[in-house]
């Protein structure tokens, strides 16, 4: 679980211009999962509400 819950184990650096662009990067992939997450759910409780 930590591997996935990380961005690493602080043995591997990159130089400072792509230390923004990785937290930049991570932070889109934690905002496009929720934005999915949420529409999933959208979806889910569209179609229980129907019936």
């Amino acid at each position: 679980m930590t591997k996935m819950t990380t961005l690493g184990f602080g043995d591997i650096l990159l130089e400072k211009p792509r230390r923004l662009l990785s937290g930049m990067l991570a932070a889109n992939g934690f905002i496009l999962f929720g934005l999915i997450a949420a529409a999933l759910l959208d979806v889910i409780v569209g179609f229980t509400q129907r019936k």
